[in-house]
Protein backbone atom coordinates (compact mmCIF):
# COMPACT_ATOMS: atom_id res chain seq x y z
CA UNK A 1 0.00 0.00 0.00
CA UNK A 2 2.76 2.79 1.04
CA UNK A 3 4.72 2.04 -2.29
CA UNK A 4 2.02 2.29 -4.32
CA UNK A 5 1.15 5.97 -2.59
CA UNK A 6 -1.13 5.31 0.10
CA UNK A 7 -1.09 7.60 2.99
CA UNK A 8 -0.47 5.84 6.27
CA UNK A 9 -2.50 8.43 8.05
CA UNK A 10 -5.58 7.69 6.33
CA UNK A 11 -8.21 5.34 7.88
CA UNK A 12 -8.61 3.43 10.77
CA UNK A 13 -5.10 1.13 9.89
CA UNK A 14 -3.28 1.18 12.85
CA UNK A 15 -6.56 -0.40 14.49
CA UNK A 16 -6.73 -2.79 12.02
CA UNK A 17 -3.22 -3.81 12.54
CA UNK A 18 -3.95 -4.58 16.03
CA UNK A 19 -6.27 -7.20 15.04
CA UNK A 20 -3.49 -9.13 12.79
CA UNK A 21 -3.16 -12.87 13.91
CA UNK A 22 0.47 -12.54 14.00
CA UNK A 23 2.88 -9.71 12.49
CA UNK A 24 0.85 -6.58 14.80
CA UNK A 25 3.80 -5.14 16.10
CA UNK A 26 5.76 -5.00 12.67
CA UNK A 27 2.95 -3.42 10.80
CA UNK A 28 2.40 -0.89 13.70
CA UNK A 29 6.47 -0.10 13.37
CA UNK A 30 5.87 0.73 9.80
CA UNK A 31 2.81 2.66 9.87
CA UNK A 32 3.87 5.00 12.73
CA UNK A 33 7.61 5.68 11.13
CA UNK A 34 5.51 6.13 8.00
CA UNK A 35 2.89 8.86 10.03
CA UNK A 36 -0.05 7.15 11.58
CA UNK A 37 -0.94 9.10 14.92
CA UNK A 38 -0.72 6.62 17.58
CA UNK A 39 -3.48 8.49 19.82
CA UNK A 40 -6.04 8.55 16.85
CA UNK A 41 -9.61 6.69 17.86
CA UNK A 42 -11.56 5.17 15.58
CA UNK A 43 -13.39 7.32 12.87
CA UNK A 44 -12.40 10.09 14.89
CA UNK A 45 -11.99 12.03 11.06
CA UNK A 46 -14.59 10.09 9.67
CA UNK A 47 -18.47 11.74 11.50
CA UNK A 48 -20.16 9.32 9.46
CA UNK A 49 -19.29 6.38 10.09
CA UNK A 50 -18.88 7.48 13.96
CA UNK A 51 -22.20 7.98 13.81
CA UNK A 52 -22.88 4.94 12.08
CA UNK A 53 -20.82 2.98 14.57
CA UNK A 54 -22.00 4.95 18.06
CA UNK A 55 -22.63 1.84 19.87
CA UNK A 56 -18.93 0.94 19.92
CA UNK A 57 -16.42 1.68 22.08
CA UNK A 58 -14.34 2.90 19.47
CA UNK A 59 -11.29 3.94 21.39
CA UNK A 60 -7.32 4.24 19.86
CA UNK A 61 -5.27 1.09 18.94
CA UNK A 62 -4.29 0.82 22.75
CA UNK A 63 -8.04 0.53 23.25
CA UNK A 64 -8.26 -2.75 21.02
CA UNK A 65 -4.61 -4.13 22.13
CA UNK A 66 -6.62 -4.17 25.58
CA UNK A 67 -9.70 -5.78 24.44
CA UNK A 68 -7.74 -8.46 22.38
CA UNK A 69 -5.78 -8.86 25.31
CA UNK A 70 -2.54 -8.67 22.65
CA UNK A 71 0.31 -8.18 25.32
CA UNK A 72 3.08 -7.33 22.85
CA UNK A 73 0.91 -4.86 21.08
CA UNK A 74 -0.02 -3.16 24.36
CA UNK A 75 3.73 -2.91 25.25
CA UNK A 76 5.28 -1.66 21.99
CA UNK A 77 2.26 0.89 21.90
CA UNK A 78 2.98 1.90 25.84
CA UNK A 79 6.88 2.10 24.70
CA UNK A 80 6.03 4.38 21.94
CA UNK A 81 4.27 6.76 24.56
CA UNK A 82 0.60 6.35 23.29
CA UNK A 83 -1.62 8.81 25.58
CA UNK A 84 -3.33 6.04 28.79
CA UNK A 85 -5.83 8.87 29.20
CA UNK A 86 -7.49 9.21 26.06
CA UNK A 87 -11.24 7.71 26.76
CA UNK A 88 -13.01 6.45 24.04
CA UNK A 89 -16.61 6.77 22.83
CA UNK A 90 -18.13 5.19 26.14
CA UNK A 91 -15.83 7.35 28.13
CA UNK A 92 -13.20 4.41 29.23
CA UNK A 93 -9.71 4.61 28.77
CA UNK A 94 -8.00 1.61 27.82
CA UNK A 95 -6.85 0.53 31.13
CA UNK A 96 -11.20 0.70 32.72
CA UNK A 97 -11.70 -1.12 29.21
CA UNK A 98 -9.37 -3.93 30.13
CA UNK A 99 -10.88 -4.40 33.66
CA UNK A 100 -14.02 -4.57 32.13
CA UNK A 101 -13.44 -6.98 30.20
CA UNK A 102 -11.55 -8.81 32.81
CA UNK A 103 -8.11 -8.29 30.25
CA UNK A 104 -6.07 -9.04 34.26
CA UNK A 105 -2.61 -9.12 32.23
CA UNK A 106 -3.44 -5.66 30.39
CA UNK A 107 -4.63 -4.35 33.41
CA UNK A 108 -1.71 -5.47 35.27
CA UNK A 109 1.26 -4.00 32.94
CA UNK A 110 -0.95 -0.55 32.11
CA UNK A 111 -1.48 -0.26 36.35
CA UNK A 112 2.41 -0.35 36.20
CA UNK A 113 2.95 2.66 33.81
CA UNK A 114 -0.06 4.85 35.07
Amino acid sequence: MLSRGGDARKGQLLHHAVERDSDSVAVLKLLIANGAAINSTMYEDHYPSRALFFFMPLGTALHKAAELGKMDVVHYLVDEGTNLDIKDANGRTALEYAQMLNKWEVVQALEKVN
